[in-house]
């Protein structure tokens, strides 16, 4: 293969480090996706949080703790790599809507974030407003 003339020094190279940097950009990716916490289970807080798997980043799941219209409802999406954050949404029916973010603890235990209701909630719209969010805590 050395001999081959299509096989030159130069080309070689290429090649090698094209291959180097296809290796580091899979292996980081692995690394990355592998080091988000599994958010599936059962949370307290929220009068009890059910949380679903839906795909490596995302999560569907329940809550107790409504104004009793509706069952309470949450979407999850992971969206920064860089600082951990998850935002989502809440809902029970059209009673009351709202939006989420947060971080997860190291040890994948123990959520905090801040939430807030939309305007077009019936219950209590925009209580609390999104520019001044209430804080939450959920633990296993």
């Amino acid at each position: 293969m050395s001999n081959h003339p299509v096989f030159s020094n130069g080309l070689k190279s290429s090649m090698i480090l094209a291959l180097v940097v296809a290796f580091t950009c899979v292996t980081n990716f692995e690394v990355k996706a592998q080091s988000v916490p599994d958010l599936e289970g059962t949370w307290r807080g929220w009068g009890g949080v059910e949380l679903k798997k839906d795909t490596d980043l995302s999560y569907t799941g329940t809550y107790e703790d409504t104004y009793g219209e509706d069952e309470g409802r949450i979407l999850l999406e992971f969206y920064n790599e860089v600082d951990g954050e998850y935002s989502g949404e809440w809902w029970e029916g059209d009673a009351r809507i709202g939006k989420l973010t947060f971080h997860v603890s190291s040890d994948g235990n123990s959520i905090r974030g801040t939430w807030c209701a939309l305007d077009s909630s019936r219950i209590k719209p925009g209580n609390p407003p999104c520019s001044k969010p209430s804080t939450f805590h959920w633990y296993r």
